[in-house]
C-alpha cells in the first residue's frame, strides 16, 4: 500500500505543464499562428483572381464566337471597334473587340479584351476571320 502511495505521489510531481512550458507553448502558437493566416489569405485572393480571369477568358470567347456566327449569319464583318456588358456568373463584364485587317488579303484579326471595369483588361483574346471572297459562290463552278 505504501509502495503505491509513493507512485502515486512521484506521478503527481510529473503531471501536467509548467508555467514556463505554457508560456513557450502559446509564444510559438502566437508567432505561427498570423503567419498562417496571412498565408490562408493570400491564397484566397489568389483564388478569386484564377476565377476572375476564368470568367473573363469564357467572356472573350463568347464575343469572339458571337462575330464569327453574326459573319456567318449576315456575311457582315465587324469592321473597328464594338464594346458592350455581358452578365456572367451574377457579375457585369465589360468587353470591347477590335477588328483590324491583317496583311494577307481577306484575313481579319479580331481582339477581344474583357474586364470588371470599362477600360480595365483581365483578358486578351485573339482570333482570325478569312473573308469570303465575293468572286464565286461557295460549291459553285465558278458560272
Amino acid at each position: 500500500m505504501t509502495r503505491l502511495l509513493a507512485q502515486a505521489e512521484r506521478r503527481k510531481g510529473n503531471a501536467g505543464f509548467t508555467l514556463v512550458e505554457v508560456m513557450v507553448a502559446l509564444l510559438v502558437v502566437g508567432i505561427a499562428l498570423p503567419a498562417l493566416l496571412s498565408q490562408i489569405a493570400t491564397q484566397a485572393d489568389g483564388t478569386a483572381a484564377l476565377r476572375d480571369r476564368s470568367y473573363a477568358q469564357w467572356v472573350a470567347q463568347n464575343q469572339l464566337e458571337s462575330i464569327r456566327l453574326s459573319y456567318a449569319l449576315s456575311e457582315q464583318m465587324l469592321q473597328g471597334e464594338a464594346s458592350g456588358q455581358a452578365e456572367m456568373a451574377e457579375r457585369t463584364w465589360y468587353w470591347k473587340a477590335v477588328s483590324e485587317q491583317t496583311e494577307l488579303p481577306n484575313m481579319w484579326r479580331q481582339t477581344v479584351t474583357v474586364g470588371t471595369e470599362p477600360d480595365e483588361s483581365l483578358v486578351e483574346l485573339v482570333g482570325f476571320l478569312k473573308e469570303h471572297s465575293k468572286q464565286s459562290a461557295p460549291g459553285g463552278n465558278g458560272n
